[in-house]
């Protein structure tokens, strides 16, 4: 899903937009690093300048964490033992 909503936003900014692109967690945008940075970054570059991709990635960092105990990202230190 994120590298789907990146990629619609790059195609947006390719025809003159100005998207503004919101991932909530911030490990799931590793998945739309492919989008950001052999597209959107090098647009420029490919095309001899002709064309540009203005847009705003915002990456939330420490929202909503700890919501289930599989999407836990935070490291945690190990729990206590009762010795007896």
């Amino acid at each position: 899903m994120e590298e789907g909503m990146t990629g619609v936003a790059i195609g947006a900014a390719l025809v003159g937009d100005y998207p503004i692109t919101t991932h909530i967690r911030a490990d799931f945008s590793f998945l739309a690093m492919n989008q950001i940075i052999n597209l959107a970054a090098k647009y420029r570059y490919m095309f001899g300048g002709l064309m540009s991709c203005p847009m705003l990635i915002r990456i939330v960092v420490g929202r909503s964490w700890a919501k289930v105990p599989s999407t836990r990202r935070a490291p945690r230190r190990p729990s206590r033992t009762i010795r007896d």
